[in-house]
């Protein structure tokens, strides 16, 4: 018999497959705390479609603008290759990331003078 009473913690986010546009080669997990910055770089060719799955993140996607996306739970974000993108953690917070290619270090663009 447990002597500890333990809540019980339940979320369900269902990502609906047929809303990315791409064929799903590779899918990672990114979880960091608050005031963290991830990503600044941008990718030759890989698209990837971003959801946030707990907390709050700003995303910045930089073309010839640029343009801040808040994203909550459930919220996503599709970024095209070529451009730059700055994920911004406002909370502790996680996402999860759908590539359309496997990981390759050249095809990252990690210099922005050459967008």
């Amino acid at each position: 018999m447990l002597s500890k009473s333990y809540p019980i913690f339940s979320k369900l986010l269902p990502i609906e497959l047929s809303t990315i546009t791409f064929p799903v080669k590779r899918v990672f997990f990114i979880q960091d705390k608050s005031g963290a910055v991830r990503g600044n770089h941008a990718h030759y060719t890989q698209n990837q479609f971003l959801v946030c799955l707990s907390g709050e993140v700003w995303v910045e996607l930089l073309t010839d603008e640029i343009r801040s996306i808040h994203l909550y739970p459930g919220d996503s974000c599709y970024i095209k290759p070529m451009v730059w993108d700055t994920v911004r953690f406002v909370q502790d917070s996680s996402i999860l990331v759908f590539c359309d290619t496997e990981y390759d270090p050249s095809d990252y663009v990690t210099n922005k003078c050459l967008m």
